[in-house]
């Protein structure tokens, strides 16, 4: 009994400390001293410089830091632009961290957030070098003896997240009109240098009004940046988009073509996996795009609208501007076309599709037909199935068409002088 009494009596006089530290935090808090403090501990954890309007913190029921107009600076070899920018910041102090006379930050959220991603000449982004990295420690390190020294990784995120957000993009100083928002989701650091990612977002481009844009959402792991986020697998799945909305994002035009789209995929660089060597920094890649009920803008939508899919295999060597796609497939409700495409990613525009094999059904041809055009006889129903087998290329190679019936192996767009004189596949 007397024990219980002594206990008591230490954890009333416990709890008397908190209330008046809590009582006496908003003075606190006024002092330059204090403010300094805190913004270096958030300068550590994002390991870059940090601005900031205002600040408040608790501490029961849970410690916690507020913070008001938060900024974080750009690395002046982006620009002079903010990197991140957040209305509110609300940071959980961890227990166990104050028990030991450390301030440790554990979970930041972010209330509408504001991120600008910038890619330089050299291709890389101000991402990189954020995110803190794995350890990398050589042989003669791993053994060591006596007392250890504590190291210090730079930043120390656990786990960022946010609401109501967006994230812009600009090509050295110049914006792109492109941006998403409504960015929800969290980074979450899973071990040393691997990072977990879970993003929703709504596409978005700037002069061109839009309705139905779909919710993307991107799962996947990927290294810290300063590994250049090798190794790294992402899962991409968007859905619920007009497709007159997808070509104003894409062009700023609207065809008049309507429709629902919808693209699943999966790309990863740096795993090892079973096959033939690729190049270093090379994206592994698959996508399924489809779409259905395709139609004129003025015409009724009806049941026998065309759809759809398109299925892609290959590599994107970031490095040489290339992506290859060893594996394509066209998928129509009674055709198909199987080949592969290659596409520059830098540069001038140029890119070729072979196509190695073909069949065509005249239902699907009708059906795109009545899709655009009015007052086509409804008991028109040819079942005539074309099919032809054999290889063939189409490309487009400093701007201009060229047409070839059989391409070499290594099929590479020739300059034509006289267009007229190709031969149509």
């Amino acid at each position: 009994m007397p024990r219980l009494r002594t206990y008591g009596k230490w954890i009333g006089v416990l709890v008397i400390l908190l209330v008046l530290a809590q009582l006496g935090l908003p003075f606190l808090l006024r002092t330059s001293r204090m403010r300094t403090y805190l913004l270096a501990h958030l300068e550590r954890s994002f390991g870059r410089p940090v601005e900031a309007r205002s600040f408040s913190m608790d501490i029961l029921p849970f410690p916690r830091v507020d913070v008001e107009g938060v900024s974080i600076n750009e690395n002046p070899s982006f620009g002079h632009e903010y990197f991140l920018r957040a209305d509110r910041l609300t940071a959980s102090v961890r227990w166990f961290g104050l028990l030991r006379g450390h301030f440790d930050f554990g979970t930041i959220s972010l209330s509408r957030p504001s991120l600008i991603l910038v890619r330089n000449e050299q291709g890389r982004w101000n991402l990189e070098g954020w995110l803190p990295p794995a350890l990398a420690k050589s042989a003669s390190e791993r053994i060591s003896y006596g007392p250890q020294t504590p190291t210090d990784s730079g930043n120390h995120l656990q786990k960022i997240e946010f609401d109501d957000g967006r994230i812009n993009f600009k090509t050295g100083e110049e914006k792109r009109p492109f941006a998403f928002t409504n960015v929800s989701g969290s980074v979450e650091q899973m071990g040393p240098g691997r990072w977990q990612l879970r993003l929703e977002a709504q596409p978005w481009r700037s002069g061109v009004p839009l309705q139905s844009t779909g919710t993307l959402q991107v799962r996947g792991e990927l290294a810290g940046t300063s590994a250049r986020l090798q190794p790294a697998e992402i899962q991409l799945h968007w859905d619920k988009v007009s497709i007159a909305d997808l070509f104003r994002m894409i062009t700023g035009n609207d065809y008049g073509v309507r429709g629902a789209f919808a693209l699943d995929g999966n790309a990863s660089v740096g795993k090892p996996e079973p096959g033939p060597l690729v190049a270093p920094g090379a994206w592994k890649f698959s996508m399924h795009a489809s779409a259905a009920k395709i139609h004129r803008w003025d015409l009724t939508e009806r049941g026998d609208n065309p759809a759809v899919s398109l299925n892609l295999k290959g590599l994107w060597d970031v490095a040489a501007g290339e992506a290859h796609a060893d594996s394509l497939t066209l998928e129509l409700p009674h055709s198909h076309f199987e080949g592969a495409a290659r596409l520059k990613t830098a540069g001038m525009s140029d890119w070729n599709l072979r196509i190695e094999d073909s069949g065509i059904q005249a239902q699907d041809l009708l059906a795109w037909y009545r899709a655009f055009q009015p007052d086509v006889a409804e008991g028109l129903t040819p079942n005539n199935y074309l099919r032809r087998v054999s290889r063939c290329a189409v490309s487009r190679c400093r701007g201009k068409m060229c047409k070839s019936p059989v391409p070499p192996a290594n099929f590479a767009c020739p300059v034509m002088q006289n267009l007229s004189a190709s031969v149509r596949c």
